[in-house]
């Protein structure tokens, strides 16, 4: 699946071609490599973990020619012990190894503080993304497929040691820009190839970009690389784009990326309602204008409301912020957009807010006012001392504890 799949050796030609003339390798500066690589001072090491002894050797024969310090380890015991002993730029992790595999040496990698900031590549067999992803989940920087081009494998391991992002396996394939300059991180995930081309135009400018047209590569690029926002068709290969963005809605640590839907047309309030109860918080018609792009980053700059769930013609809105006057107004803005759907019943979860305790009571007249009008509104409100000080200072306001119990007695 990666981009130069279509030049690849096997392992045992590159190898054989590479031993008749094998000779110990001077330490010397970096020679000039070969396209798009980068070039890089000697370094502590690059650690390779891998049972095949043979494709071991291949791989450090490709790096101490280009200059790199190498280690090597046979099984993930030894590998983990290197790991924490010599501190490497970067691991290459095999992914089939008897004993402790490479899903288990990547845990336990992860877990312990002195190695869970060393970027790891797989190097793995099998390209289909369901067995990719556990990977980028569980904190592998990138993979490289099995068998490999030699060139390639060199360029993706500098590009970590530089401090870059990986040129992404998703991206090459669909054509789609890997900046590595600095700024906010851009993925979109769409099937109409000139639309995406004129929208990538209108983000280049404002940071690094990656496109794909399938759903699920999209999941294991906001995975891996934790994007600014994510910008999602709704036809994708793969998973349709509300899946996809259901799915970082349910995984930690991407669970707050701003998700775009993006349309043919402007989206009726209808299909709002629907994408907005999946997790998206914004929406663009394609291709856009100029205009267009610089109101959506400047709402994606604002402080978050994030939409949890629509169930029974009850929303309810779960805050992030309320310590600005921008969020607290976006909140109003939330609650007009679903009046003006035709929806009258709203849960308020305060549970995760930070500055709640202040904004509640600048909110008070606001809720009243639509109490007011017959608007149902009922907070969630975790703390038990700001609940007293509700139900003694504004009755009218119903209280809960939790979710489910306000919206129980709706149902």
């Amino acid at each position: 699946m990666t981009a130069c799949a279509g030049h690849a050796l096997t392992a045992g030609a590159a190898f054989a071609s590479m031993r008749a003339n094998r000779r110990p390798a001077p330490r010397q500066a970096a020679p000039q490599l070969p396209r798009r690589a980068i070039q890089v001072m000697p370094m502590p090491g690059i650690l390779i973990i891998d049972d095949d002894a043979d494709l071991r050797e291949m791989i450090a024969l490709l790096l101490s020619r280009s200059g790199d310090a190498v280690l090597e380890a046979a099984d993930g015991v030894q590998g983990l012990q290197l790991a924490a002993e010599r501190r490497p730029d970067v691991i290459l992790l095999d992914v089939m190894m008897p004993g402790l595999d490479g899903h288990e040496v990547l845990r336990q990698l992860k877990a312990t503080p002195g190695t869970a900031d060393i970027p790891v590549i797989m190097l793995t067999a099998v390209s289909a993304m369901r067995y990719v992803l556990p990977l980028l989940a569980g904190g592998a920087r990138d993979y490289i497929v099995k068998p490999f081009e030699p060139n390639a494998l060199v360029d993706r391991v500098h590009r970590l040691v530089a401090g870059q992002a990986p040129e992404a396996n998703a991206a090459q394939e669909a054509g789609g820009p890997a900046d590595t300059s600095q700024g906010s991180l851009f993925i979109v995930a769409y099937r109409q190839q000139w639309q995406t081309d004129l929208l990538v135009h209108r983000l280049g400018a404002r940071g690094r970009l990656m496109v794909t047209d399938n759903g699920l590569e999209a999941l294991a690029l906001v995975l891996s690389y934790h994007p600014t926002a994510l910008l999602a068709g709704l036809d994708l290969d793969g998973i349709g784009g509300e899946d996809l963005v259901r799915r970082v809605r349910e995984t930690r640590g991407v669970d707050e990326t701003y998700a775009v839907g993006l349309a043919k047309a402007p989206a009726s309030a209808a299909e709002k309602l629907r994408l907005t109860s999946a997790g998206f918080d914004d929406f663009l018609a394609v291709p856009p204008s100029k205009v267009d792009v610089e109101e959506l980053l400047r709402r994606a700059a604002r402080p978050r409301v994030t939409f949890a769930h629509v169930r029974d013609n009850v929303v309810v809105l779960a805050v992030v912020s309320l310590e600005s006057s921008a969020a607290l107004q976006r909140l109003r803005d939330a609650v007009v957009d679903f009046l003006r759907a035709k929806l009258g019943r709203f849960v308020i979860d305060l549970s995760y807010a930070s500055g709640s305790r202040a904004a509640t009571k600048v909110l008070l007249p606001f809720y009243t006012y639509l109490l007011e009008r017959g608007v149902g509104i009922r907070l969630v409100v975790p703390e038990p001392g700001l609940r007293a000080e509700l139900a003694e200072g504004a009755p009218q306001i119903e209280v809960y504890p939790s979710v489910e119990e306000a919206i129980l007695g709706w149902l």
